[in-house]
């Protein structure tokens, strides 16, 4: 569990992930996978350590207020790092133009193709894969059981042909 889900809380939860993956690590290879909040946590562990990848799972690009941008965090990540990004095309943590929590400009991307244009702009742009899961938000798993088979096997095939690379 996270010590919080605040951006204060961040350096804590980014020096438990340390702990927790030193143990791992001594044991074999690991995949990190972050969802949700957990994706910042995993990102902000990648933009310091020589971790060379994740798997993160419906990224919150945009947080109920103007001042938390979570952008930067992914502008500061390195070149090397690889990631596979699973969302929902109807993930709302992915657009900020409506509802109550409205205070980005009509104008700007939305959904998918926000994420697109945040990730083209970061140093491991040419490292990355975004897998949108068709008729699901910001809980990508939480479908019916029929539309849950196809998005596992999906997500299973995406991980299998972008192979993550070994830990040195």
């Amino acid at each position: 569990r996270w010590v919080g889900t605040y951006a204060s809380d961040m350096p804590e939860n980014v020096a438990l992930l340390e702990r927790v993956y030193a143990q791992a690590a001594e044991s074999g290879n690991v995949v990190l996978v972050g969802s949700s909040f957990g994706c910042r946590v995993v990102c902000a562990f990648l933009a310091r350590s020589s971790v060379r990848g994740a798997i993160l799972v419906s990224y919150p690009l945009y947080g109920p207020s103007s001042h938390d941008d979570r952008a930067p965090l992914l502008w500061s990540l390195p070149p090397h790092v690889r990631l596979l990004f699973i969302s929902g095309e109807k993930d709302d943590c992915l657009c900020r133009t409506k509802g109550g929590t409205a205070w980005r400009s009509p104008d700007a991307p939305t959904g998918i193709a926000a994420l697109r244009n945040v990730l083209s702009r970061a140093p491991c742009a040419r490292n990355t894969t975004i897998l949108p899961v068709q008729s699901t938000s910001h809980d990508v798993f939480r479908l019916y059981k029929r539309r849950r088979c196809v998005c596992f096997w999906t997500v299973l095939t995406a991980a299998q042909t972008r192979r993550m690379p070994r830990r040195r």
